[in-house]
């Protein structure tokens, strides 16, 4: 079971009301402030940050989004590239 979308520390949201706008670079350096951090996978709890400690949470955090999502709503806030286009440098 994935979950769904979900205020920050469950039912508690300490952040601002809007989603974050990061570069590539802000976005690669909060996902390895959590691999830094050793973040133990948990569908259930919450990180310091008031992430889910998932895979959802984690990109949720990454992006700097207002809420946790979950694997099937994450499609909404990135953006499609081609297999074709070249990787960032």
């Amino acid at each position: 079971m994935q979950g769904t979308p979900g205020p920050l520390f469950g039912a508690q949201t300490l952040r601002a009301a809007q989603d974050l706008r990061l570069t590539r670079d802000q976005i690669i350096d909060r996902a390895k402030g959590w691999v830094d951090a050793q973040v133990p996978y948990d569908m259930n709890r919450y990180w310091s940050d008031g992430y889910r400690q998932d895979c959802s949470g984690l990109v949720s955090m990454a992006w700097g989004l207002k809420d946790n999502q979950w694997t099937g709503s994450l499609a909404a806030y990135g953006t499609r590239i081609d297999r074709s286009e070249p990787p960032p440098t």
